[in-house]
This record gives structure tokens, sequence and C-alpha cells, in this order.
């Protein structure tokens, strides 16, 4: 009896010393990882302009066959990186919710820069949904929502059951400019 509640007491150290090593792994390594993409995401932002990224994205999408992207721009001056950042987060999470939830077969992205506001409007022609009282709901309208008020900006969501799905978005070119 002594010698069963001894080896269950060290049996129960060594699997809490493993779990503790472990979990530092991990923690380091997440810590590492996100590192790494804070890094990688601040040399694309740095190197490239807004225009070639969206481009990117958009190839993505039309490379993956599900429907067809198509992005259209006004020339668009040096941007701060948290707007090129928030833009293209913006695009890319209206990209995923296309590709998953529209079952659309085109996207349309335009930028439009006239009396020193820059406009992105996003829309694609997929079955819509209706909006709750014009409120955006689920995390990924929520994060663009967030990401929208952070460069100073305003967004219209327009969706409908069978008309697509529109966000526009209106920035002061003083807000989000270099």
């Amino acid at each position: 009896m002594i010698q069963k509640s001894l080896i269950y007491r060290v049996f129960l150290f060594w699997i809490r010393k493993i779990s503790t090593d472990i979990n530092n792994i991990l923690s380091n390594a997440l810590m590492e990882l996100r590192a790494l993409s804070k890094d990688l995401t601040e040399d694309l932002m740095n190197n490239n302009s807004l225009e070639s990224l969206i481009i990117d994205e958009c190839e993505n999408v039309n490379k993956s066959g599900m429907c067809t992207a198509q992005f259209k721009s006004d020339p668009v001056p040096e941007l701060l990186i948290k707007a090129k950042t928030s833009f293209l987060r913006i695009i890319q999470e209206f990209l995923q919710n296309s590709l998953k939830h529209a079952n659309c077969k085109n996207i349309n992205i335009a930028i439009k820069i006239a009396e020193e506001i820059m406009t992105v409007t996003i829309k694609d022609d997929g079955v819509g949904f209706e909006l709750l009282n014009k409120e955006y709901t689920g995390i990924g309208l929520e994060s663009i929502r967030r990401r929208v008020e952070m460069i100073g900006a305003t967004s219209t969501l327009k969706s409908a059951a069978g008309l697509g799905t529109e966000l526009t978005i209106k920035a002061p070119l003083k807000n989000i400019t270099a």
C-alpha cells in the first residue's frame, strides 16, 4: 500500500514537471512565432504599396478558382503603416467572409481618392445576409469595425439576402498618410 502511494506520488511529480516543461516550451515557441510574424508583417508593409498587396490578395483568390476578384484604384499616396495594415486586414477579412459564406462569383475592390478622402469599396455578388439593426455582428465584422475606428475612418456595410454584400470605408487622408 505504501509502495503504491509512493509510486503514485512520484508519477504525479514527473507528470507535473513534464507538463510544466511542455507548457514553457510551447509558450516560448509561441512568443518566438509572434515576434517572427510581426517582423515579417512589418517587412511586408514597409516594402510594398497597398495596391500591390491587394493585387496579391486578388491573385490568390483567383488562383483558388472559387470566384473572381478584381481591383481598380486611383493612385494611393504613401500611407502610414498602421493604415496600410488596417486596410489590408479589412480587405483580407472581407475576402475570407465572401469565400466562406457568400457563395459569390465576383468580388470587386476599388479605391477612389477625392476631396482629401480615400474611399475603399469592397463588394461581392453572393447570397448576402440580413443585418441586425445595421450593427456589425460576428468576430470578423467586429474586427473590421475596430480597424476602421483605429484609423479614424467611417464605414458602411450593406447586405441583404440574395443581393450580396458591400463594405465602404471612408478615411480622411490626413488620418492615414505618411
